[in-house]
C-alpha cells in the first residue's frame, strides 16, 4: 500500500505494493499529509505485503503500528487499513470468521468515507475473504466493484491483479473459458509491467485451470515455470499452492513419488507460515495421493491426524475434500456402511456450495460490470468531444505561443554557437573521444551481434526439441488409445461377472492384466449337466497375448458347439489342432511355437463329481484341511515336439470343496522383503488358508496378499485365478 503525502499515493490491493498513476486521494492527502505519518504509512506498506504469503511476519509489523500517536480522522482511517491487513493475515492463517469480521467492519467505514480509490481496495480485500470461504459469487461481485473503479483510474497493476483474482474466481466455480479469458487478460498486464512475481501467480492460476479441463501436459508445462519464477525471486510464502498444483497434476500423470515429494514440499512451506488451511489442504492431497498409489494404510492414518485441522479451519472445500477422501478408503476396504455415510456428507456440503442458482448470479454480476463499462465508455467519448472543441478555440493561442517560442530558439542558437566558436579546442577533444566510443560501440555491437546469432540457434535446437517431444508425446498417446480400444473389444468378448453369476452362482474371478489388455483369459458355459470353467494362459501379454486369447475363445465357443465332445481331454485336443491349423505350426519351423497352457473343469452337479484336463496347468482343491492337487499333462496347446492325446482326471466332491483353476502370474510376481517369486508352494499354502471363507472374502484376501507382496515393484505378468465353492 502506497499513501500519497505531497506527491505519494496511497492504494493497496490485496497483499501487492501498487505504483499507481491517477489523480492522488484528496482525503487521505487532507488526513495523512502530515510528515509524522510516513513511519506509520511504511509500517503499513510493509505489513500489507506479507498479510498474504507470511501472515505471522504482516500482524508483528501491524502491531507496531500501536506505538505512534495520531488523533481524529486519521486514527479512524490508520485503524481501517490496520483492521483490514490484520484481517487478511486471519484469513492466510486459516481463521475464517474473525479475519472477515475485521475486513467487514472496516469496510464500512471506507463505503462512508466515499472516495473510490481504498474504496476498491477493501472491495478488493473483501473479495479475497469471500474467496477463500468459498463464498464465490459474492467474492466475484466485489471483486467487480473493484475492477470497475480500477479501470477507471487506470491502475494498471490494480487491473492485472484482478483479472488474476477473478480468473481464479471463475475457475473455483467451473467457468473454465471465463476464467481462461481473464486469466490471459492478467497475464499480459504483468508483461508489459515486468512484474515477475504477478506472472509467476497468473501462471499457477493457468495451470490450475487447464488442469481442471483435463490438460495435463500443458498445465504442468506453465506450473513449472511459475515454480522456476517463485524459486528464483526467493518467494517462500506462495511456493507451497504452486507445489500443490504440480503435484496434484503428478497424479493425474500416475507420477506417484513426484506428486508426494511436491505435496510435502507444500507441506513444509505452509506449517513455516502457520497456515492451517494451507496444511489441511496439503495432508488432504497427500492421503489422496498414497490412495491413488494403493497405500491405503498410509492415507487413513494421514486423514485421521488431519481431522481436527480440518475441523478447525472449517471451510467447505476442506471438509468436501476430507469426506471424498474418507469414502473412497472405507470402499476400497469393503466398509460399506461407513463409506455410504461419508458420501452422503460429501453431496449434501456439495450441493449446499455449488447451487443452481450461483450461474445465474455471477452471469448477473458479469453483465451489469460489462454494461457499466459500456456506459464509461461512452462519457469518455463525450467528454472527449469537448476537449476537441474546446482545442479548436486555443488553436489562435497556440499559434501565438509557437511564433515566441521560435523566435527564442533562434537567440538560444547564436548563442550556443557563440560558446562553440570560443571552446573549439575543448570539441575537438571530446570529437576524438567520441570517436574512440563509437570504435568501442562497433566492437561491442559485432559481439552482441555473435552472441544474439548464438542464442538464436540454440533457441531453434530447442524448439525443435519440444516439437520432437510433442510428437513423441503425440504417438505415444495414439498408441496408448489404440490399446485401450483394444482392451474394450477384449473386456466385451470375455466373461463378464454379471453372465458368470447366471451360470455358477458360487465363484470369483480374480483378473489383472500386467498391461492394458491381457495374454490371459477365462471361458464359462452351461452345457447340458455341467458347468464348464476355462482358465487359459497364452504365449506372450499385452497385446501379442491378447490376440492368441482372442483366438483361443474364439475356437471354444466353435467347438462347444458340437454336441458330441463334450470330454476335457477332447475339447483340449480338438483345441490344439485348430491352434496349430492356425499357426501354420509344423516340425520344420520349431521357433513357431506359440500356444497356451490351460485348465479346463467340468462340475456335474447331479452325480457330484469333477471331470478335469489341464496342459501345463493344475487343478486345486481345497476340502477342510487338506489341499488336493491335479496335475495336468506337461504339455501345451498348440505344437509340442512330443505330443500326445490329453487326459481326463475324475474325482467326487463334497459339500464344502472348493475349486481353484489359475495361471502362472500370481506365482511368478516378485516381490516382499527379499525381492523373491511369490511360487507355487506359496499359492497353495494361501489357498489352503482361505478356503473355509466367503468366495467375495477370498477374493479380497487374495487381492491384498498380492499388492502387499508385489509392494512397489511392477508387476511380472497377467494374474487370474478362478474360484468355485460347490
Amino acid at each position: 500500500m502506497q499513501i500519497i503525502t505531497k506527491g505519494i499515493q496511497l492504494l493497496v490491493l490485496s497483499g501487492i505494493v501498487l505504483s499507481c498513476t491517477q489523480t492522488p486521494s484528496s482525503i487521505q492527502n487532507k488526513i495523512l499529509g502530515d510528515d509524522k505519518y510516513k513511519k506509520v504509512i511504511s509500517l503499513i506498506e510493509v505489513a500489507d505485503s506479507l498479510a498474504e504469503t507470511d501472515p505471522d511476519s504482516g500482524l508483528m509489523v501491524i502491531a507496531e503500528i500501536s506505538n505512534y500517536p495520531s488523533k481524529g480522522m486519521a486514527t479512524e482511517l490508520i485503524t481501517a487499513y490496520a483492521n483490514q491487513i490484520r484481517g487478511v493475515a486471519y484469513i492466510s492463517k486459516g481463521k475464517m470468521k474473525e479475519g472477515f469480521d475485521l475486513i467487514e467492519s472496516s469496510h464500512s467505514f471506507f463505503l462512508a468515507l466515499n472516495d473510490s480509490l481504498p474504496l476498491a481496495v477493501s472491495y478488493k480485500r473483501k473479495g479475497y475473504a469471500l474467496r477463500k470461504m468459498n463464498k464465490y459469487d459474492e467474492a466475484i461481485k466485489c471483486n467487480i466493484e473493484a475492477l470497475t473503479i480500477s479501470e477507471e483510474k487506470k491502475t494498471t497493476k490494480n487491473i492485472a491483479y484482478l483479472n488474476n483474482a477473478l480468473g481464479l474466481l471463475f475457475m473455483q466455480t467451473g467457468n473454465y473459458e471465463n476464467a481462461i479469458n481473464y486469466l490471459n487478460h492478467a497475464l499480459k498486464l504483468y508483461e508489459q509491467e515486468n512484474d515477475q512475481f504477478g506472472l509467476s501467480k497468473v501462471l499457477n492460476n493457468l495451470g490450475g485451470t487447464y488442469y481442471k479441463m483435463g490438460h495435463n501436459v500443458l498445465s504442468l508445462e506453465n506450473l513449472e515455470k511459475a515454480y522456476e519464477i517463485k524459486k528464483k525471486l526467493g518467494e517462500t510464502g506462495s511456493l507451497g499452492s504452486t507445489s500443490t498444483n504440480i503435484g496434484l497434476v503428478c497424479l493425474e500423470l500416475k507420477l506417484y513419488n513426484k506428486a508426494v515429494d511436491y505435496f510435502n514440499e507444500a507441506l513444509i512451506q505452509s506449517r513455516l507460515k502457520n497456515d492451517r488451511w494451507g496444511e489441511a489442504n496439503t495432508l488432504n492431497n497427500l492421503a489422496r495421493g498414497y490412495i491413488e498409489n494403493n497405500a491405503i494404510n498410509t492415507a487413513k492414518e494421514i486423514l485421521k491426524k488431519n481431522k481436527s485441522t480440518v475441523e478447525s479451519v472449517n471451510t467447505p472445500d476442506l471438509r468436501m475434500e476430507w469426506y471424498s477422501l474418507s469414502y473412497k478408503i472405507n470402499q476400497k476396504e469393503g466398509n460399506s456402511n461407513k463409506a455410504l455415510e461419508f458420501y452422503i456428507k460429501y453431496t449434501t456440503l456439495k450441493e449446499s456450495v455449488f447451487s443452481t442458482n450461483k450461474d445465474k448470479i455471477i452471469g448477473e454480476i458479469q453483465g451489469k460490470y460489462e454494461s457499466e463499462k459500456k456506459g464509461k465508455e461512452i462519457e469518455v467519448l463525450s467528454k472527449l468531444r469537448t476537449v476537441q472543441e474546446s482545442r479548436l478555440k486555443m488553436q489562435y493561442y497556440i499559434g501565438f505561443f509557437l511564433a515566441i517560442s521560435f523566435l527564442s530558439l533562434i537567440i538560444f542558437s547564436l548563442l550556443l554557437l557563440k560558446r562553440y566558436r570560443s571552446n573549439n579546442k575543448e570539441h575537438f577533444l571530446l570529437k576524438t573521444k567520441q570517436t574512440e566510443v563509437v570504435e568501442k560501440n562497433a566492437i561491442l555491437n559485432k559481439t552482441m551481434n555473435e552472441v544474439a546469432i548464438k542464442t538464436e540457434q540454440l533457441k531453434k535446437q530447442r524448439d525443435l526439441a519440444k516439437e520432437q517431444k510433442n510428437q513423441i508425446q503425440h504417438q505415444k498417446e495414439e498408441m496408448t488409445n489404440s490399446i485401450r480400444y483394444a482392451y474394450r473389444i477384449q473386456s466385451a468378448i470375455l466373461e463378464s461377472k454379471e453372465l458368470s453369476k447366471i451360470y455358477t452362482p458360487n465363484n470369483f474371478t480374480l483378473f489383472r492384466p500386467k498391461d492394458i489388455v491381457s495374454g490371459d483369459f477365462y471361458w464359462i458355459r452351461e452345457i447340458e449337466n455341467y458347468s464348464v470353467f476355462a482358465v487359459a494362459d497364452c504365449t506372450g501379454h499385452g497385446v501379442p497375448g491378447a490376440f492368441m486369447s482372442l483366438l483361443g475363445i474364439s475356437f471354444l465357443n466353435e467347438i462347444f458347439s458340437d454336441k458330441n465332445k463334450i470330454e476335457p481331454h477332447e475339447i483340449l485336443n480338438s483345441l490344439r489342432a485348430k491352434i496349430i491349423s492356425a499357426l501354420h505350426q509344423n516340425v520344420s519351423d520349431p521357433i513357431n511355437n506359440d500356444g497356451m497352457d490351460m485348465s479346463l473343469l467340468f462340475i456335474d452337479h447331479a452325480r457330484k463329481k469333477i471331470l478335469y484336463s489341464g496342459a501345463n496347468s493344475s487343478l486345486f482343491v481345497v476340502r477342510k484341511s487338506e489341499l488336493i492337487e491335479i496335475a495336468g499333462d506337461k504339455m501345451p496347446v498348440g505344437f509340442y515336439y512330443n505330443m500326445s492325446p490329453f487326459t481326463t482326471h475324475t474325482l467326487s466332491i463334497g459339500p464344502s470343496d472348493c475349486i481353484y483353476l489359475a495361471t502362472d502370474g500370481f506365482a511368478d510376481q516378485f516381490g516382499g522383503p527379499d525381492g523373491k517369486k511369490f511360487r507355487m508352494k506359496g499359492l497353495k499354502n494361501l489357498l489352503l488358508q482361505i478356503g473355509d471363507k466367503p468366495l467375495e472374502q477370498q477374493k479380497n484376501i487374495l487381492e491384498c496378499s498380492f499388492d502387499a507382496w508385489k509392494g512397489n515393484n511392477i508387476q511380472v505378468d497377467d494374474v487370474l485365478i478362478l474360484g468355485v465353492k460347490v
